[in-house]
């Protein structure tokens, strides 16, 4: 299934970090990445979210990815997770320090339980690597192992592969 990307020109980048300037308090961080985050069912601008991430770094900003969700509850490493984006998953996680276990808000779905919903083997490796807890429970009480397995039942060329995964990272923590 291809995503459709969100389009924001390179003036809407540089109106939203200019504005930003103007008005630098954590909140205004908040309202500016909104604005580069994407609608529903679309995939995130990454290179406009890390352009303005740098500027944040650059200017020696307090802000950190963990403390932001968009306007549909998602950190930005859920986004990442749902776009089945390996490269921001991993920008965000080793330069940005991003936290593997946070979920979303409305569902407390994390990145690891996304790829295992979305069947993205490559991401729940990365993710597991960086520390994420395929144990942590969703709002409704479910964790990865089972997004795994209900993946497996609709995926017959992975089989169980993601779920294989899991167990033995979960044996090899033991």
């Amino acid at each position: 299934m291809k995503k459709i990307y969100s389009f924001i020109s390179y003036i809407d980048i540089i109106a939203t970090i200019n504005t930003y300037a103007m008005q630098p308090e954590r909140h205004s961080v908040f309202t500016a990445l909104d604005t580069l985050m994407p609608e529903y069912g679309t995939a995130a601008n990454w290179q406009a979210i890390f352009s303005f991430l740098q500027k944040l770094v650059y200017e020696g900003n307090i802000f950190t990815v963990n403390d932001y969700f968009s306007q549909y509850g998602l950190t930005l490493l859920c986004q990442a997770a749902e776009d089945d984006d390996f490269l921001a998953t991993k920008i965000l996680l080793e330069q940005y320090n991003a936290n593997p276990n946070k979920g979303t808000k409305s569902t407390g779905m994390t990145p690891l339980m996304i790829a295992c919903h979305n069947g993205n083997i490559e991401l729940v490796v990365l993710l597991l690597r960086h520390g994420a807890n395929p144990s942590i429970k969703n709002k409704e009480g479910h964790d990865s192992f089972y997004f795994a397995q209900k993946y497996a039942q609709y995926d017959l060329l992975h089989d169980n592969t993601i779920l294989r995964i899991l167990k033995t990272y979960q044996l090899q923590e033991k």
